[in-house]
């Protein structure tokens, strides 16, 4: 009976141990000062080691602290929906590998589940606060998705991601690049009827095949001033892509063949 009961008093006291650095550890993280903005709740000013191996974040409803590096959408105590975290790329909104070569199926899925969950339509009864961040959320996850969903836009956000920026006025200087730029433009100018267009589309699809396969090699091997040049190729091939449309629009309309 007596060393029944001092197991049991054994239990009690580690449970009370337990529990009091239970609090203390609580305690810790309500102290590491005020949030950075309204939403994203980072536990700002904090020196503590726990704050340099882990993102914090509070929920804006309840208060409790999530520790994760991936982007929370929900608190997990409240279940509240969350303002968006700070510093969150697109790669890691979407839940992809921050590379040049992307999943797009993968990708177009995610995006799918994401509106789903988030899409302002689902908090139409809820708070404005929540409304708001549905909202909020919404548009960031469509910004996103278009970003990576293009090799152009995509290439030039992870260029971004490492401080290099892609100017739309941003040119090469290779006489020989803008040479053949200027006599495919020439060419679909010239073409008479959709058949030219086609062998002019095959040509050019074909360049842009290149381009991206040498971009993805580009950018997995760090060579970020390479692939800027690359990138900014890839955006000539993409506007005579896009004129071609335009020549195939018209043909059509025309009832050109």
């Amino acid at each position: 009976m007596a060393s029944t009961l001092r197991r049991a008093t054994s239990r009690i006291c580690l449970r009370i141990s337990a529990e009091r650095n239970n609090r203390s550890t609580l305690k810790q993280y309500a102290n590491h000062g005020k949030p950075l903005l309204l939403g994203a709740r980072s536990v700002a000013g904090c020196t503590n080691e726990c704050c340099k191996q882990s993102h914090l974040t509070r929920c804006w409803k309840c208060n409790a602290v999530h520790v994760d590096g991936h982007p929370e959408f929900f608190c997990k105590t409240c279940e509240i929906i969350q303002p968006p975290g700070e510093d969150v790329s697109y790669f890691e909104i979407m839940d992809s590998p921050e590379t040049f070569l992307v999943d797009i199926p993968q990708l177009q899925k995610m995006y799918r589940d994401l509106q789903f969950r988030l899409h302002p339509d689902r908090f139409s009864k809820c708070t404005p606060e929540e409304q708001n961040l549905s909202a909020l959320h919404s548009s960031i996850i469509n910004k996103a998705y278009n970003t990576l969903l293009k090799p152009l836009s995509r290439g030039k956000y992870l260029l971004k991601q490492h401080g290099i920026s892609v100017e739309q006025t941003d040119t090469l200087s290779s006489p020989e690049f803008l040479m053949e730029i200027m006599e495919i433009n020439e060419s679909l100018e010239d073409a008479k009827n959709l058949e030219d267009i086609k062998q002019i589309e095959t040509w050019n699809t074909a360049k842009i095949n290149e381009c991206t396969q040498e971009l993805a090699n580009l950018f997995e091997n760090g060579n970020y001033s390479d692939a800027k040049d690359k990138l900014i190729q890839l955006r000539y091939y993409i506007n005579i892509e896009n004129q071609i449309k335009d020549r195939k629009t018209s043909m059509d309309l025309a009832g050109e063949h």
